[in-house]
């Protein structure tokens, strides 16, 4: 990649953003009653303490977003849909402590399901140990196991990272096969951190453009 002048850069992108916004602005809620429950899973990401309540690499915005996840899930809970969460679980020797900060360690608190979504019975609960569930043995013998589900419903953190990772994955593996899938990310119930250098609004505006142009349907919420 060359950027030969960035003030032009910088002028077309706004216009560009601006596109990407309106896209995303427009989305509409997703009606759960026009999906077949023995067809449809709600997949969490990541909603553990360690991200959204205490530890280095807890946020604010993350833990904003836990009335949004609490609600989806209720609904999808009350439909008789599957739920499946990622929890984020290293160990000490975690390679990927090369790019973040010590975090959510296996068997420790950090690593939990947030309490409020504990309530909820029979949630499979499948550790991960990168930023990308999808690559789990774990998660690939639960697809075979229910090879009939074609609707995903995707919530959690962070947007840009292991949200996208998992969806673009998974979407792919869809594609691979030449099947058909639904893949659902409601507005609502995702998000990203905040930094100097990682613009929360920017990369969930980003983040969310990029999935939607490779066929996951962008939702406000559900009902």
């Amino acid at each position: 990649m060359k950027i030969d002048n960035l003030n032009d850069t910088l002028e077309s992108g706004i216009e560009s953003l601006k596109n990407m916004i309106n896209k995303i602005i427009s989305s509409e809620e997703l009606d759960t009653t026009l999906l077949k429950k023995e067809n449809t899973a709600l997949v969490i990401v990541d909603m553990v303490n360690g991200f959204a309540k205490k530890g280095n690499l807890m946020s604010s915005r993350i833990n904003n977003i836990i009335p949004s996840v609490l609600n989806t899930t209720n609904i999808c809970y009350k439909r008789g849909f599957k739920i499946l969460a990622f929890n984020d679980e290293h160990s000490l020797n975690s390679i990927e402590f090369n790019e973040y900060p010590v975090h959510c360690l296996k068997e420790t608190w950090e690593s939990e399901l947030i309490d409020e979504l504990k309530k909820f019975e029979d949630i499979k609960i499948i550790g991960k140990n990168s930023t990308n569930g999808f690559i789990e043995e774990e998660f690939k013998s639960w697809m075979s196991l229910n090879n009939h589900i074609n609707n995903f419903i995707v919530v959690g953190n962070c947007t840009d990272i292991c949200v996208m990772q998992f969806v673009m994955t998974l979407k792919s593996y869809f594609n691979k096969k030449d099947e058909e899938v639904s893949i659902f990310l409601p507005m609502d119930s995702v998000e990203t951190f905040h930094s100097k250098e990682h613009n929360g609004d920017l990369m969930n505006i980003f983040a969310m453009y990029n999935m939607s142009i490779n066929g996951v349907q962008i939702m406000s919420n559900i009902k």
